[in-house]
């Protein structure tokens, strides 16, 4: 670059920043890796999780678990059977003044999906 060849200067210089960055990515992914080995998800999970009916409001689940116990989701179970999701984001998407009219199982996340 000093001798004139600007061109091979700035191509060498783009090189060696490619090769830094690419370093650096694989030493974070190494040690997210090795911060990670020997552990399970079970080991990250909670297991406690509350099931709800697919008919309850969605007034009465904020209300009753979001509000009143923290929860951040509800299992929606029908027949013992698990038919689906509710997170926050879910009930978020419903307009507040439509939450008295809104089950569970019309905001959730459906098992098949």
């Amino acid at each position: 670059m000093f001798t004139g060849h600007f061109g091979n200067g700035l191509w060498i210089a783009f090189i060696g920043w490619f090769l830094e960055s690419a370093a650096a990515s694989q030493l974070q992914q190494q040690t997210i890796h090795d911060l990670l080995a020997g552990h399970r998800v079970s080991d990250a999970m909670h297991s406690d999780y509350a099931a709800v009916s697919p008919s309850s409001t969605l007034e009465q689940l904020v209300n009753e678990h979001i509000l009143g116990r923290g929860r951040r989701s509800l299992v929606v179970e029908q027949n013992g059977t698990v038919a689906g999701l509710l997170t926050l984001h879910d009930v978020k998407k419903v307009l507040r003044s439509d939450w008295s009219t809104t089950t569970a199982a019309q905001a959730m996340i459906r098992l098949s999906e």
